[in-house]
């Protein structure tokens, strides 16, 4: 019935996650889920021949069964057929009916098309409802808008679980969360890179899911692609399951560095798994590898989130200020020298090596940083000199990250 050229396809899922869905109601089970919406059509006097001639495959179709109330077997007989025609959902108005025979659940349920009940919503804010949000950019919009809102006060935890139910209704308790981020390219390329996989991915659908165990939502950001899986397996299985959900996505591990949060069993905790998932994606990029989990990263898993925190913030600035301070005065290069001193394992013949100087030039660059910043312990100085290294990596990589709506106010 409707025009797919030039749209984007979203999941039964996806759709039923806004706001204007909240109050629908399931009468199958929920095995369609992952079907893919490609438009959106209204049943109401079409006859058998028509419906198999005019509605496609993936529509989502709204109808008030008007045509039943006249002759129930007839009407029952065109939502058999809706269901031969494998549309994706169907949205019954409950002004006539509210219950449908055991036989036509059952098919739909075989057929794994959903059909549903609702009130109070009129057929003209569900078309425009659908058809804005098949277009990709609108719906990315409004799903950014919904997680960024987790993140601007903080929350009850009942507010909290509200917030991410508006995010998608379907979640399950155990969770975890990944940011993918392309691996080549500078940040504008990188970009580029993430609004052509979202164009894709709007287009092209894969996974290997159960919809009966199974829920998840991705989102496109500027800096990448954030994953929120979900599951009632084991959370021992969350990241094998993840892992087979992002090979089906096509986000594969030899184009994106992928950060993974800690599997958790409270849903409320999302917000910090989000974060979680951005910092440990950040380590991967500055450590160069694939694959990073939170857990795993070390100093980074307090340092990344509190690298804001007036403290850190007055403990950076201090170093970072007396270093670039006197190589501007003096034409020298104390600050690469600790960075790079740092990133050595704090091994003066590789610093050396790496910035093509004699040992003991390095040598006599670090006593003049212990004399500017009036350290005298050697063990003080090390680890001083090791943490503000790597506020500095974790603030340089993530400051080009537009990560203000992802991070909970009042570190400051």
């Amino acid at each position: 019935m409707d025009d797919q050229g030039g749209k984007a396809m979203l999941t039964v899922m996806e759709i039923l996650s806004q706001p204007l869905f909240s109050g629908f109601r399931f009468l199958t089970d929920k095995s369609g889920l992952y079907n893919v919406i490609s438009g959106v059509g209204i049943f109401e006097w079409e006859s058998k021949e028509v419906i198999r001639s005019e509605f496609n495959p993936g529509e989502f179709v709204i109808t008030t069964l008007s045509y039943a109330r006249e002759n129930i077997d007839a009407g029952i007989e065109c939502l058999h057929a809706l269901i031969g025609q494998k549309v994706a959902l169907i949205a019954i108005k409950d002004i006539y009916f509210r219950e449908l025979p055991d036989d036509l659940i059952q098919d739909a349920n075989q057929n794994h098309i959903p059909i549903l009940l609702f009130s109070g919503v009129n057929f003209e804010d569900i078309i425009f409802n659908v058809k804005n949000a098949l277009l990709a950019n609108n719906f990315n919009e409004g799903m950014v808008h919904r997680i960024n809102n987790l993140f601007q006060t903080q929350h009850s935890p009942e507010m909290t679980l509200s917030l991410i139910k508006a995010i998608n209704p379907f979640f399950r308790t155990q969770h975890i969360c990944c940011l993918c981020r392309p691996i080549s390219g500078d940040e504008s390329e990188k970009t580029s890179q993430v609004d052509a996989y979202y164009k894709e991915y709007t287009h092209i659908r894969k996974g290997p899911l159960s919809p009966e165990q199974d829920a998840y939502t991705l989102v496109k950001y500027s800096f990448g692609i954030l994953v929120i899986f979900s599951s009632n397996a084991d959370l021992t299985e969350l990241q094998k399951r993840l892992f087979a959900l992002l090979q089906g996505l096509d986000l594969k591990r030899t184009d994106f560095r992928i950060g993974l949060s800690s599997p958790s069993d409270d849903l409320s905790q999302l917000p910090f798994s989000i974060q979680e998932s951005i910092y440990a994606c950040a380590v991967a990029e500055i450590k160069q590898k694939q694959i990073m989990e939170f857990n795993q990263s070390g100093i980074y898993t307090f340092l990344a989130p509190l690298r804001h925190h007036s403290w850190m913030e007055k403990f950076f600035h201090r170093i970072e200020h007396s270093l670039s301070q006197y190589d501007e005065s003096h034409n020298s290069n104390l600050l690469e020298t600790v960075l790079t001193y740092s990133k050595c394992n704090q091994n003066i013949s590789q610093t050396a090596d790496v910035l093509f100087q004699h040992s003991n030039t390095i040598r006599y660059r670090l006593e003049k940083t212990k004399t500017i910043l009036k350290i005298d312990d050697a063990l003080e100085y090390n680890i001083q000199m090791h943490l503000f290294s790597v506020l500095y990596e974790i603030r340089a990589t993530l400051n080009t990250w537009s990560l203000s709506d992802l991070e909970f106010p009042g570190c400051e």
